[in-house]
């Protein structure tokens, strides 16, 4: 795990910038669903979505199925061990959508970071 933590790490700087642009919108006078969309459109179109695509589309897909395990565990860590980890891992899903996928979880990096912490007490 000790290789996933750097790439992790590194994934989640990317996030965070990117999670900025999405959040920049939210006090501004526009409707929430214009909000948004305008957000939505910043975000397609930044430099901080092609950087997390770019290192999540040259992942193994065998790495990307654990990042996708991974946060599964930490997202639903009631449910979940560490001994899951493989049954999680074997039954993600990857491909080219795993990237926004993975952006899409509003906590992810909480979710990487609990989950991290389990595998390695």
């Amino acid at each position: 795990m000790k290789g996933h933590k750097e790439t992790i790490e590194a994934l989640i700087v990317v996030y965070d910038n990117g999670k900025r642009i999405l959040e920049k919108e939210k006090g501004t006078s526009m409707d929430h669903e214009e909000a948004l969309e305008a957000a939505a459109i910043d975000y397609m179109v930044s430099d901080e979505h092609k950087q997390f695509r770019s290192i999540i589309d040259n992942l193994d897909g065998e790495v990307c199925r654990e990042l996708v395990a991974l946060m599964l565990l930490g997202r639903e860590q009631d449910k979940y061990s560490a001994a899951d980890f493989d049954l999680l891992k074997n039954g993600a899903r990857t491909g080219a959508e795993t990237a926004d996928y993975l952006f899409g979880q509003k906590r992810l990096p909480e979710y990487w970071r609990v989950a991290l912490k389990m595998m390695d007490p």
